[in-house]
């Protein structure tokens, strides 16, 4: 449907002029329905019409015409559809007819065929931009309709507040954002009659609030007359309030004759609101609504079809200069076109949100973004799905920054409602990352209560303490890259990772880190590879000794004896030689990658510490030998400290051997 017709609230009809059809009675019934906007009841006399019209050529094409209308007034696209593509047979190159086929079209997302249509009507009626928009509107459906805000925004319809009949424009009304106020032309309103332009009741302001759930919403009083009310915007504090009313032209010539749409404002003494009063912010033969305040308070926005403006309604704004409302300005040919711009918001952080059915858009009416720049506004945003669907979509506001898209309400009247208009949440939920560190002692599993756990997201630390249960208990941020320390004394650090980067839904992490205490007798490395007969590390090598290295870098106060060992196999004094070299080669590994020599030693016990019973003249297997060809280490203090001993690269072994050249192997 019109969004222009239909949420002005209710301020124009559609008058198409029929031609003179008065003799035929059941057509001039029908005709007098759709006139004073009664189009149900006119479809159903269009019908009666049709069985009376005969060969009158001119008034049958006349119904299919006004049946198309009223199936598209009423929001029923499919049946609009239907009609104006009857129309269209009967009306070939008819440009009125030709475009509304093709907003039907876009509107069922039958795209193909909307654009056809669009580039039709472009040559038609070349003067008017709709048939562009309308035309990069659809080629652009398909990627809007894709741009979600993340899977985890959740739209829902607000059953409980919502009717069968136009439910929108709400606005939160209170500091705690537990009330809302919203317009409805439901049953019961004021007014109590039906406004002749929409044949819908009169609409009036209602109030719901939220505790544990929506009461039941009900008309606020002082806000409520025998016309239109509705579309109500508070400053921040909530201390002043606009608001949109009906009144009679006042104009002489068309006194009495022409309701017109003005703007209301009043501001708030201790419990209760001052006398509103108008705002004369524009010419007494324009309309003017839909307010909404700037962050400050000191920008008033609204909706007019006020001279000057860039093409139907417009989106202007007026400054508050020492408590007066200064000249109104347009927001500019970016926010503005030859269409009509409505409903507009302004978030926390200045971003100014609003309808538009002149902006390449989803459906009928979409919502769009502007970031303020200076006095105008620039780099105009289609928000893309969930807000925006194939039919109307409006009255967008925001609890808190909007750039984050936390929270809010829109309007729609997409085809999950309960009719008419309804009033829609948006929420991304709340992300609950929580992570549990369990911290044991290394060599015996035993838990370990009283050790400290840092906790460190690369701009701040956080020192926690594992409890009886050996455990501490963080709430982790989204997107965030955490590195977990754990430390008690007489004990080796040991370090974690967690990250919440791409993580977009609620989750419990654990993990758990491994304590080993220095008072052990040596502390086996993972397996060490050599070459048989050599000392020179092999590549494979080099990776098991990057835990050791990360030990000795993450306790920078222990020194430690780098202990090489061998099997049985060749002499003694072979042997010992051979593990001196190969713990040598160790210790220049870790001096190599930045380890202070001054906190290693190197020692060499050949097959003096044999695992097993392979001794020389057992006969073993080539694993039993294997178990026995083994580097371990062990700390020898735990008070080392660099700034006092300082720095060495040297590679010290215990009994001073370092003569390695005969154990090296050479590359071939």
């Amino acid at each position: 449907m019109n969004l222009t017709s239909k949420y002005w609230l209710v301020a124009a009809a559609f008058c198409i002029s029929t031609g003179v059809f008065a003799q035929k009675k059941e057509f001039d019934k029908a005709e007098s329905c759709f006139k004073s906007g009664r189009y149900t009841e006119a479809i159903e006399e269009y019908k009666q019409a049709t069985a009376k019209a005969g060969n009158n050529k001119s008034m049958r094409e006349e119904i299919t015409f006004k049946m198309a209308e009223a199936y598209r007034l009423i929001g029923n696209t499919k049946e609009a559809e239907k009609w104006y593509e009857k129309a269209a047979k009967t009306r070939v190159n008819d440009p009125q007819i030709t475009l509304q086929l093709a907003n039907i079209y876009r509107s069922n997302e039958k795209y193909t065929e909307a654009i056809a249509q669009y580039e039709s009507y472009q040559k038609l009626n070349p003067s008017d931009p709709m048939g562009k928009v309308g035309t990069e509107s659809c080629q652009q459906a398909e990627k809007l309709k894709a741009k979600a805000v993340g899977s985890k925004l959740k739209v829902q319809n607000i059953a409980e507040i919502n009717s069968s009949k136009d439910d929108f424009a709400a606005a939160f009304a209170d500091a705690d954002l537990k009330t809302i106020t919203f317009t409805s032309n439901r049953p019961g309103t004021t007014g109590g009659e039906s406004d002749p332009s929409t044949s819908k009741s009169f609409s009036d302001v209602y109030t719901t609030k939220y505790d544990k759930k929506w009461s039941t919403p009900a008309i606020e009083k002082d806000l409520a007359t025998e016309s239109n009310d509705g579309t109500v915007a508070y400053n921040k504090d909530f201390s002043k309030k606009a608001f949109t009313r009906f009144i009679i032209n006042k104009d002489k010539k068309n006194k009495g004759k022409e309701r017109l749409c003005r703007l209301f404002y009043a501001e708030k003494s201790g419990e209760n609101w001052s006398e509103p009063t108008e705002l004369n912010l524009v010419e007494a033969t324009a309309t003017i609504g839909q307010p909404a305040f700037s962050p400050d308070g000191k920008m008033l926005f609204f909706v007019s079809d006020a001279g000057g403006g860039v093409g139907g309604k417009d989106v202007w704004y007026s400054v508050n200069e020492a408590g007066t409302w200064g000249t109104p300005m347009n927001a500019g040919n970016t926010v503005n076109t030859v269409g009509n711009e409505m409903f507009p918001f302004v978030s926390e952080d200045n971003v100014l949100y609003f309808s538009s059915d002149g902006h390449p858009g989803i459906g009928g009416w979409d919502i769009f973004s502007a970031q303020k720049s200076g006095s105008m506004f620039k780099n105009v945003q289609n928000l893309g799905a969930p807000f925006n669907s194939s039919n109307d979509d409006f009255g967008i506001t925001f609890v808190g920054p909007s750039t984050k898209m936390k929270k809010g309400l829109f309007s729609s009247n997409r085809k999950d409602g309960k009719g008419g208009d309804d009033i829609y949440s948006f929420e991304i939920p709340e992300v609950n990352m929580n992570l549990v560190v369990t911290v044991k002692d290394k060599t015996t599993q035993a838990i370990m209560p009283g050790a400290k756990v840092t906790i460190n997201d690369g701009k701040d630390k956080i020192d926690l303490i594992t409890d009886k249960d050996g455990k501490i208990f963080f709430k982790l941020k989204e997107s965030t890259a955490y590195t977990l320390l754990a430390e008690k004394e007489e004990y080796l650090n040991d370090k974690g990772k967690v990250s919440t980067i791409g993580q977009e839904e609620s989750k419990d992490y654990a993990t758990t880190l491994f304590l080993q205490t220095t008072k052990t007798k040596s502390i086996k490395l993972p397996k060490i590879l050599y070459d048989l007969n050599a000392a020179n590390l092999r590549p494979e090598s080099e990776d098991s000794l990057v835990g050791l290295y990360q030990t000795l870098a993450d306790n920078p106060t222990i020194a430690v004896e780098i202990m090489s060992h061998t099997d049985c196999r060749a002499s003694s004094d072979h042997n010992k030689k051979l593990s001196n070299c190969r713990a040598r080669s160790v210790v220049a590994y870790l001096i190599e990658k930045g380890i202070n020599g001054k906190r290693l030693i190197a020692k060499g016990y050949g097959e003096t510490s044999l695992l097993n019973k392979c001794a020389d003249g057992v006969e073993c297997t080539e694993e039993e030998h294997e178990q026995n060809r083994r580097t371990e280490f062990k700390i020898l203090r735990t008070d080392f400290d660099e700034a006092k001993e300082g720095k060495s690269k040297d590679v010290v072994v215990e009994g001073g051997f370092s003569n390695c050249d005969t154990f090296i192997k050479k590359e071939e």
